[in-house]
């Protein structure tokens, strides 16, 4: 039952914030005590994961007859709850969210929940069945779990904590992007059958490969230009940082090229979308490398 919530997903939520927070925030917070600064922080996290856990519900309720074809051994509406006791869950979720935001004080993060809650609806019940904008609203979101801790923390934040967290934002809109077309390749049986309009379904393949080449390249170009910022003097110099950014991000890159031109297959995509997965996981890694 607890699968419904993805807690696989939620626990490396809960890491990327938190290895940010202590990474790029909380050396530079000196004007509150620690016990301040920790709540602050597990109450803003933990909004991201109520509005997260509440995010896939959602989509579950709305993809009951898909999941039946694309993802039949994870199907949980109908099976372990039913529709209306998910979607009672569903608003309870979301509610304790907002007092969460309400309880930090802090307006933009009351907009960015609001925004995040209406973004994940209409994702659910529409957006994810056209073409592009359900992929686009995915990668935004994966971006706004970055976004808002430059929110919150943003008067603490000098010149070199901002463009690292900038480009972490950049490279969790462009990871997640490319993964979210992969899956749209995953999953096109199971969306045509019930009336998708994803770029898989209305596009042929050479023109997704090449989107997808695309995505891959600006991922590229953006790894370099952080790395004329971080390491030339404006953040770090510090040499295992640099190996790993080079080693385990910009390399694999490269490699990344290959199977958006040589996969085909619904397995291949799958395993695909875990390659992404694995890389996105380096990425969050390296803050920890300095």
């Amino acid at each position: 039952m607890l699968g419904i919530f993805r807690p696989i997903n939620l626990l490396l939520l809960t890491f990327t914030q938190f290895s940010l927070w202590y990474k790029l925030s909380l050396p530079f917070i000196t004007e509150k005590s620690i016990i301040q600064i920790i709540v602050e922080f597990s109450v803003l996290c933990c909004g991201t994961l109520l509005i997260t856990a509440a995010g896939y519900l959602i989509n579950d309720i709305y993809d009951e007859e898909i999941d039946k074809i694309n993802k039949p051994d994870k199907l949980y509406i109908g099976k372990f709850i039913s529709k209306k006791n998910a979607l009672n869950i569903y608003i309870s979720l979301n509610i304790t969210a907002l007092l969460l935001a309400v309880y930090l004080f802090n307006l933009g993060i009351i907009i960015i929940y609001l925004s995040a809650i209406l973004l994940l609806y209409l994702y659910s019940a529409y957006l994810k069945k056209t073409a592009f904008w359900g992929n686009f609203s995915v990668a935004l979101l994966s971006a706004a779990v970055v976004a808002e801790l430059i929110l919150y923390y943003q008067s603490y934040l000098t010149e070199k904590q901002l463009v690292f967290y900038v480009s972490y934002c950049s490279f969790a809109f462009l990871t997640t992007l490319l993964r979210e077309l992969v899956k749209d390749l995953q999953d096109k049986d199971g969306d045509e059958a019930h009336g998708g309009r994803t770029l898989a379904i209305i596009l042929p393949m050479f023109y997704i490969k090449a989107i997808l080449f695309s995505i891959n390249a600006l991922l590229l170009f953006s790894l370099i230009i952080a790395f004329r910022y971080l390491f030339n003097g404006i953040y770090f110099s510090d040499s295992f940082a640099m190996i790993y950014w080079l080693f385990l991000l910009l390399i694999p890159t490269f490699f990344l090229f290959g199977p958006i031109l040589f996969y085909n297959t619904k397995a291949q995509f799958a395993k695909q979308s875990e390659l992404i997965k694995i890389y996105m996981f380096l990425g969050l890694i390296w803050v920890w490398t300095f």
